[in-house]
């Protein structure tokens, strides 16, 4: 008898490969912190500087993002911010569909992919967020529709930062661009 993978079965199988390589690598782990605090400045954009706790009442810069109603989409995709300051960013999610959980995860250049992935394999556990990545600058918490998640956190060195939404199937559509001078 002829055995035919079906593609459920292969997606299956895919996703089972893709949860034991990523089960099998070691990744030093930055001193952990709450959601509401990032790093300070990166001396480069190679690796994220300590972390810090920041008082949102001393934020220089205030950032609103959102999510364009039900769709899997932002409503902003980029920002401009001064290398440096401390910023407020403030999610909300307009979704009214039950099914649609959002969050927003900002990352060291060319490292959105690999916090992606790294996020589906964190599990719905974590909010789909890997804990202590390295190249995460901030992220706001797996946000339910019609709630909020506000961050506070410091501008990192002058370059250009992604930001995406790390809910399985969501990056593709859900991400934009911080531009720090």
């Amino acid at each position: 008898m002829k055995k035919i993978l079906t593609p459920v079965s292969i997606i299956v199988v895919s996703a089972s490969l893709l949860v034991a390589s990523a089960c099998t690598k070691k990744e030093a782990a930055p001193e952990s912190a709450p959601a509401t605090t990032a790093p300070a400045a990166p001396a480069s954009a190679a690796a994220p500087a300590s972390k810090e706790a920041l008082d949102a009442s001393k934020a220089t810069a205030s950032l609103e993002l959102a999510t364009d109603g039900d769709a899997i989409a932002y409503d902003k995709k980029e920002f401009t911010i001064k290398a440096g300051e401390i910023v407020k960013l403030t999610f909300k999610n307009n979704s009214t569909s039950s099914a649609m959980q959002h969050n927003v995860v900002i990352t060291l250049p060319g490292k959105e992919s690999e916090v992606d992935q790294a996020g589906i394999t964190s599990g719905a556990e974590n909010g789909w967020i890997p804990k202590d990545h390295p190249s995460i600058i901030a992220h706001t918490k797996l946000v339910d529709p019609g709630q909020t998640d506000t961050i506070v956190f410091r501008a990192p060195a002058a370059g250009k930062y992604a930001f995406l939404c790390t809910y399985p199937g969501h990056s593709a559509s859900m991400r934009g661009m911080i531009i720090v001078k």
